[in-house]
């Protein structure tokens, strides 16, 4: 995310029922290989499947370009859900 101008130093992972999903207007859900857990919201739910960035990789340079990959993709998502709300 650096790369890109991004600083997520000071974010970390949490589990779902630390997230306020009662409040929540959309989830997206990435899961592709593993199941998703269930998100219990009155909000939009999106499944975005993605590949795991975090799948072992022959090298750590494959292992980068698989995390870009995928950051990218979720991009392209966010930036076509914005262009959809705004229509």
């Amino acid at each position: 995310m650096g790369e890109i101008g991004i600083d997520i130093g000071a974010h970390r992972s949490k589990g779902l029922s630390a997230v306020p999903l009662a409040d929540a207007d959309v989830v997206v859900t990435l899961c592709a290989e593993e199941e998703c857990p269930v998100a219990r919201t009155q909000g939009r739910r999106l499944a975005w499947p993605m590949p795991d960035p975090a799948a072992p990789a022959p090298t750590d340079e494959a292992q980068r370009a698989s995390f870009r990959m995928v950051r990218d993709l979720i991009k392209q998502r966010i930036d076509a859900f914005w262009q959809e709300q705004e229509s």
